[in-house]
């Protein structure tokens, strides 16, 4: 899961203002839904988790758990940023227009 949540987070910094990808919103917002999803699915599994200090294994040994309902917090975030994205559209060039996977988020998020 943490593999899958940094790839999500990978995404989201090239897709976000400043990023070399800045733009592609609708991948910002597949990002922001897969990052939701991986740390929901490790919140529930193991409660507090490192998370915030989670992704430097060489600068920091030993990361501080962040509290659940934080964590939680963070879900609903990255799901609220990812409703607002989605429909966006990219402007660069990207899979998300043929992808299954966005069709689906795009049907489920907007109801």
């Amino acid at each position: 899961m943490y593999f899958a949540l940094r790839d999500a987070r990978i995404v989201i910094e090239k897709c976000s203002e400043g990023g070399p990808q800045a733009g592609n919103y609708t991948t910002l917002g597949m990002g922001q839904v897969m990052a939701a999803y991986n740390l929901a699915l490790l919140t529930d599994m193991f409660g507090d988790v490192p998370y915030s200090e989670g992704f430097k294994p060489l600068e920091i040994k030993n990361p501080k758990l962040d509290k659940q309902q934080e964590l939680y917090k963070q879900v609903i975030a990255y799901l609220d940023a990812a409703i607002a994205n989605l429909p966006k559209g990219d402007t660069h060039a990207s899979g998300a227009a043929g992808d299954k996977i966005y069709y689906i988020m795009v049907t489920v998020l907007n109801g």
